[in-house]
């Protein structure tokens, strides 16, 4: 009876509680209601008494019934597997040709400590007893619905990626009917088994993927193969879908059967052309006469793609991390890179911050963003939104060659918010494995890729150089001579697009002066850049050189009226000062160091006892 009503107990996974809901008969096993997570007007919460699951296509909340929650928690007493996995929200009843249950993929979730919502899937098998055998050893594997898809004549198949798209999918349009396997769209390593096609042997297909790279790579492969084998396979691409949104989602937003039908007939046929950007063998026939777009680009027209990894390197104590900064400012800014260099688009970055705590972070970007405004450069407070980063003395990261638990969740942490580029600052502090071997850092580079195909930028540093003694007239630093050392140091720099070295400008400079060199694969080599760390806004900012190396002469009584002028009744950091007064004259530490020597001797100026001792101007000082 299409009036009939009944009422169903669900499982508030949220509230951790029971709700009794008065249901109407929609078709075969559904029942449809007013959501009662959510105020509503017209009915869009579904209960499927076949697998005694509800969804709403209102509001998204999804679920159990609680008779099924209890059989759920009884099962997996013995294993205790709920304080680990989370609770049981949903399970997929994978069945043969006559509807006997092979095997069941469970749906668990918890909140963890940062209240983000975490899922789990497992594939067990039942034992006789009803209960769980947690592996499905010597199971057939089979489609979900197969004992559905045999019963349906000729009917229409839609291939989806998840079972909750299925339901959702054959809930929401009566009569429809919709597949998928255990294994989703997999991660590269996960394969769609061949015995699979047998099940499409003369049928009509529609495939759907999810709205991502990866989803569409891996339907359209199956798509082309099933051309040989179904009568009809269709190639459907869901209209006014967010990155990683799926049919459900297209279904919430008020997706009709009608809609889907108009789609369906100008879908194309399998089997589909493979872009030569996506295929194994390409003939130099092929290569010459596509019309390839060409690469997109996020900084200048060859500094930085959207995709594999950039080097940022130097030797230690050059201020790559103050440069990584500014490059992530101006990347969610968009606004120009090194004062040179456009930022074609507003960038999602998470810097992966492994070389200080969240408070230096939190000092040095404040101070950076303030120094951008004194340049006319104004960083939108809604463009803050778009830098996450990832602490990793909280989170504890270290990064290997073989799965891990660190590795689960900062791929979470990727799959949650999406950036577009991820700064690793820097690699030598959370790399587990031996940097040192070619082979390593080649896999590495390409596990960075499958975990989210995006640009990466690495900050690394060379190997510390010999201790020498000092001289007091150094030779000129032969600075393309050390680029390529440097470049040549490390196995990242042999797989990496973009290579930016850092390097001081010269031994007559101070030491904030530095010389950025680029090297790109692409064919295009951009100048070398000069440019000066600003001590006080700890900001790159460019200059121009010609003077520069010109000898600049400071006498003691430039140095103490500078001070007089500048620090009257303050106390100066020793480095703070040494660095103003060589960049204010543009005269070396070890000069200044001298002259700061003959205050305090004069008695000039006081400096404090200690390691940290700070300078201050004397009495005899003031009246200088």
């Amino acid at each position: 009876m299409i009036n009939e009503t009944r009422n169903f107990k669900l499982w508030d996974f949220e509230e951790k509680k029971a709700i009794e809901v008065s249901f109407k008969k929609a078709g075969d096993h559904r029942w449809k209601a007013l959501c009662c997570f959510h105020t509503e007007k017209h009915a869009s919460l579904y209960y499927y008494d076949s697998n005694e699951s509800y969804y709403c296509f209102g509001c998204g909340r999804h679920g159990i019934s609680y008779e099924k929650y209890l059989r759920y928690i009884e099962a997996l007493k013995p294993f205790n597997l709920v304080e680990s996995l989370g609770e049981p929200v949903a399970s997929y009843a994978y069945r043969d040709e006559e509807g006997k249950l092979l095997y069941q993929k469970y749906r668990f979730e918890k909140r963890n400590d940062k209240g983000e919502l975490v899922k789990t899937y497992r594939i067990w098998r039942p034992d006789s007893k009803g209960g769980i055998i947690r592996n499905i050893q010597g199971v057939r594997r089979v489609i979900y619905n197969l004992n559905k898809i045999n019963d349906s004549g000729d009917k229409v198949i839609f291939l989806l990626e998840g079972e909750k798209d299925c339901d959702n999918l054959m809930t929401r349009f009566e009569g429809v009917l919709a597949t998928t396997s255990d294994i989703g769209a997999g991660r590269g390593f996960k394969k769609w088994r061949p015995e699979y096609y047998d099940f499409f042997q003369d049928r009509s297909i529609i495939i759907i993927p999810d709205n991502d790279k990866l989803s569409r790579i891996f339907y359209r492969d199956i798509g082309n193969n099933l051309a040989g084998i179904a009568k009809s396979a269709k190639w459907l691409i869901l209209p006014g879908l967010k990155e990683h949104g799926d049919i459900t989602d297209w279904l919430i937003q008020g997706g009709t059967l009608k809609e889907l039908f108009k789609l369906i007939e100008k879908a194309p046929e399998f089997p589909l052309p493979i872009p030569l950007e996506d295929r194994t063998e390409v003939n130099l026939e092929e290569i010459l006469g596509s019309n390839l777009p060409p690469e997109e680009m996020i900084i200048g027209d060859g500094i930085m793609g959207t995709k594999n990894y950039s080097l940022i390197v130097s030797r230690h104590k050059k201020g790559k991390t103050l440069f990584s900064l500014n490059l992530a400012l101006n990347l969610i800014s968009k606004t120009s890179f090194c004062e040179t260099y456009p930022v074609k688009k507003n960038c999602k970055v998470l810097y992966i911050f492994s070389e200080s705590n969240i408070f230096n972070l939190n000092e040095v970007i404040s101070r950076q963003i303030e120094g951008l405004k004194e340049l006319g450069i104004i960083i939108p407070k809604d463009c803050l939104k778009n830098f996450l980063s990832y602490n990793t003395r909280k989170e504890l990261l270290t990064i290997s060659l073989t799965p891990s638990d660190d590795l689960s969740r900062l791929q979470k942490c990727l799959d949650t918010f999406e950036p577009d580029v991820i700064i690793v600052d820097p690699i030598s502090r959370i790399a587990t494995f031996n940097m040192n071997k070619a082979e390593n850092i080649t896999f590495f580079s390409n596990l960075m890729i499958r975990m989210r195909d995006c640009l990466w930028v690495i900050v690394h540093h060379t190997r510390k150089e010999e201790s020498k003694p000092r001289q007091k007239n150094p030779p000129p630093i032969d600075e393309e001579a050390l680029f390529d050392s440097i470049r040549g140091s490390s196995a990242w720099c042999n797989n990496a697009d973009t290579i930016i070295c850092l390097t001081q400008s010269g031994a007559d400079l101070p030491p904030n002066y530095l010389k950025v060199f680029f090297e790109s694969k692409r064919g295009f080599e951009p100048m070398p850049l000069e440019v000066k760390w600003d001590t006080k806004t700890l900001n790159y900012e460019l200059i121009d050189i010609t003077d520069l190396h010109k000898k600049v002469k400071i006498t003691y009584s430039d140095m103490m009226e500078y001070i007089t002028k500048n620090f009257p009744g303050k106390k100066v950091k020793n480095k703070d000062l040494i660095n103003t007064i060589g960049q204010k004259f543009r005269v070396t530490p070890m000069r200044v160091c001298q002259l700061l020597g003959e205050a305090k001797e004069n008695g000039d100026l006081i400096k404090e006892s200690g390691k940290f001792g700070k300078w201050y101007i004397s009495e005899q000082g003031i009246l200088f």
